[in-house]
């Protein structure tokens, strides 16, 4: 597995990664974890595919977003949190 990042300034990275999408997401998740960062999330990005992005705890909020208390998927609406939620009893 490979990865390449480039930085521009607006404060956004690109990531090439040679993997699963959902590895990804764990091992941003695990970097965060092994450097104590605890009050920012990984979520993916509602408006691009492919994308994750990195929030802090309480701008989600803000923001207007939902986070999925089983997975931490990201929802637009109570609705879309409710039926995503719901999903998690079938697996």
């Amino acid at each position: 597995m490979s990865s390449r990042c480039e930085v521009d300034s607006s404060s956004m990275y690109l990531f090439e990664f040679n993997g699963y999408f959902s590895s990804f997401k764990g091992l941003l998740k695990l970097i965060l974890q092994n450097n104590s960062i605890d009050d920012y999330i990984v979520a993916e990005d509602l408006d691009s595919e492919n994308t994750f992005i990195i929030l802090k705890d309480g701008d989600i909020e803000q923001l207007g977003l939902l986070l999925c208390d089983f997975c931490g998927l990201v929802c637009a609406s109570e609705e879309e949190k409710y039926i995503h939620q719901r999903a998690h009893y079938f697996i």
